[in-house]
């Protein structure tokens, strides 16, 4: 399942989350952004070890600004309640599984 931003979750979402959580920061007028939800749809429903949340940035600037997000679609690796990792660009299945490796 993929939790959307509504501007009141993601403290408790992601950053009290026991689980890692993959945020995907997109814009509706990005098709990259598009494709990537679509594709982390799939993903979240098939990964339980990992929750999957979107922020719109058009409707969050405050958690762009925060998390300093330059370019749309950008993923955020969040564990523990704090950032291990970031990658920017549309992912595909073997990308998204080296990005989620450890390090």
């Amino acid at each position: 399942m993929l939790l959307r931003e509504n501007g009141l979750r993601f403290k408790r979402e992601v950053l009290k989350s026991e689980k890692s959580v993959i945020v995907c920061f997109y814009s509706y007028w990005s098709e990259a952004s598009i494709d990537l939800l679509d594709f982390l749809k799939t993903f979240a429903s098939e990964n339980p070890k990992y929750k999957v949340y979107g922020v719109n940035c058009s409707k969050s600037p405050k958690l762009v600004k925060k998390y300093k997000i330059t370019a749309f679609p950008a993923l955020v690796l969040f564990k523990g309640g704090y950032e291990v990792k970031r990658n920017f660009g549309i992912q595909n299945e073997a990308t998204l599984k080296y990005f989620l490796e450890e390090k």
